[in-house]
């Protein structure tokens, strides 16, 4: 599982803040660290999936060989083909689970997010790039949605304070993921955050997350 926080500014600069936990747990449930953006300098963009960190790197391949024209809006038409594709390769390997993956990039019209999720139960219709709008977090409720007590204005939203807490908010949850372990078994470690520009891609660790 992997917990997701995404936001969109457009002043002073259009950026799009994409935050994840670095918690990786292996088939034997021993956790590790890794950083669960992929970044697509190529499209101003960044990539992120909720549910088994293993899919990112393969869709991410998938995405960026069936975005013919090299743009981020292309990606966004490809994105639910190569999310299907990736899918059901796990599927034919054996695989379970879901995934909701989630694209946010500098597009013509300024700073984007959508997300594309396999299964309804996410909230999200399946096999559709939906735009999510200015604020985006998965695993979430909207109970929890409740508890980020977040700002109207996501200029409001401090980076390093905030991002961190509403992780901490997801980690409480009751959401089961691999294995059946609770959220707050698979969210943890440092909290990376990509921030994708026009012209660039920054990544920083901005907090880490307390230990179960």
């Amino acid at each position: 599982m992997t917990s997701i926080v995404v936001f969109r500014r457009s002043d002073p600069e259009p950026v799009v803040h994409l935050a994840t936990d670095s918690r990786a747990i292996d088939e034997r449930g021993e956790a590790s660290s890794t950083v669960k953006t992929v970044t697509l300098p190529t499209i101003a963009a960044g990539l992120a999936v909720m549910g088994s960190t293993d899919v990112l790197t393969f869709l991410a391949t998938a995405l960026m060989q069936m975005s013919a024209s090299g743009t981020f809006e292309e990606a966004v038409r490809a994105l639910p083909e190569a999310l299907w594709r990736v899918q059901g390769i796990r599927s034919k390997a054996g695989a379970q689970g879901h995934q909701v993956a989630i694209l946010a990039g500098i597009g013509r019209d300024g700073p984007r997010i959508f997300a594309c999720a396999t299964d309804p139960a996410s909230g999200i219709e399946p096999g559709i790039s939906v735009d999510v709008g200015t604020f985006f977090a998965v695993p979430a409720t909207a109970q929890t949605y409740e508890m980020f007590r977040l700002p109207s204005d996501t200029s409001a939203i401090n980076v390093k304070a905030d991002i961190p807490r509403l992780m901490e908010i997801q980690r409480e949850m009751d959401t089961e993921g691999h294995g059946g372990l609770p959220a707050k078994d698979l969210i943890g470690g440092a909290v990376v955050l990509t921030s994708i520009y026009a012209r660039r891609i920054e990544q920083r660790i901005i907090g880490h997350l307390t230990s179960p």
